[in-house]
């Protein structure tokens, strides 16, 4: 709802990722969080749970996104 946020990196990440995980691309999503953290590093939690949702594009522990 916010115009500026539509311009944003993050936004730009998010639309990458949900592209890539309705894709069961992994690759891209991997791409897609690398880019991001070269230019603003990510914070531990955040890789957390980006790295659970990659596992769950690979198949791993599906459904353990808690």
């Amino acid at each position: 709802m916010f115009p500026a946020f539509t311009d944003s990196r993050e936004c730009k990440l998010l639309k990458k990722l949900l592209e890539a995980h309705e894709e069961q691309n992994c690759e891209a999503y991997t791409e897609a969080v690398k880019e991001f953290d070269s230019i603003s590093r990510l914070d531990q939690w955040l890789t957390t749970m980006l790295l659970r949702i990659k596992k769950s594009i690979q198949g791993e522990g599906e459904g353990d996104l808690k």
